[in-house]
């Protein structure tokens, strides 16, 4: 299977440690991407603040993580398997928060999958 260009794709422990590899390759593609540095600190606390509510103390399962950059943005898409129930409050409150400026966040809990979306800012703003 040839993959996609512009796609990364990595498996993880599903350990808090793991947040800082996520951290750095959604701060390397949200670059390439088109996003600014402002954008990309923000994205990077998003990031962080998913893997929290992925992880467990014990790494059971692990985490995917596919990273596809798109004409107008950033896609990254969380999901481990073995998560049982998904916090929602957690994950409301991290959609919400004003600090995150993500352009879209899904959480499609029927697919186990948490979906984030980055879009730099236009030009001047």
């Amino acid at each position: 299977m040839t993959p996609e260009p512009d796609t990364v794709t990595l498996t993880l422990p599903a350990l808090p440690e793991s947040a800082r590899i996520v951290r750095l390759g959604g701060a390397a593609l949200g670059l390439r991407s088109g996003l600014s540095f402002a954008e990309i600190d923000e994205l990077r606390s998003v990031l962080d603040r998913a893997v929290a509510l992925l992880s467990s103390p014990a790494g059971d399962d692990p985490i995917h993580v596919d990273f596809r950059i798109a004409n107008d943005g950033l896609q990254i898409e969380l999901s481990r398997p073995g998560i049982e129930q998904w916090p929602a409050q957690a994950m409301a409150e991290l959609a919400d928060d004003d600090e995150a400026q993500l352009s879209e966040m899904e959480l499609l809990a029927s697919e186990r999958r948490l979906r984030l979306f980055k879009q730099p800012s236009p030009v001047g703003v």
